[in-house]
């Protein structure tokens, strides 16, 4: 029973990890912005129709834009999940495009299921500001 249990307790943090979360997300309508070409800030102008799913699996996040077009996949790299915190599906992520020197940073919690993303960051422009998406459960 004792090596039972100090099994349980040793496995019990990596089983929880390893717990699927997954969300699809859309932009709030009226997040605003600001912009080297817009620099008093601006309304999104992102479709309400625009969706976005989050996979959250065994320390592995993926982001399905869902286009007309079709879906991009992109993998991106959890960049700080306090062991508690993650346990429960929150974290900070960040989607960076090496070519373009390009990163967003994204704050992501599938327990109150929203979404916050820095817009961007990069070498040739910056983008402030916070946009806002509300998620549901996918599950």
């Amino acid at each position: 029973m004792r090596i039972l249990l100090t099994a349980f307790i040793i496995l019990w943090p990596a089983s929880i990890n390893a717990q699927p979360h997954s969300m699809v997300c859309k932009f709030h309508p009226t997040n605003m912005y600001r912009s080297t070409e817009n620099p008093d800030g601006g309304k999104s102008e992102i479709s309400k129709n625009y969706l976005i799913q989050f996979i959250l699996n065994d320390g592995e996040l993926i982001k399905k834009e869902m286009h007309s077009q079709g879906i991009i996949e992109t993998k991106m790299k959890i960049v700080a999940a306090n062991d508690v915190y993650a346990r429960k599906g929150n974290i900070i992520a960040i989607q960076s495009n090496d070519l373009f020197a390009e990163a967003t940073l994204w704050s992501i919690s599938f327990e109150r299921r929203e979404v916050a993303v820095s817009l961007g960051f990069s070498a040739h422009y910056t983008e402030g500001g916070v946009q806002w998406m509300q998620c549901v459960s996918d599950k």
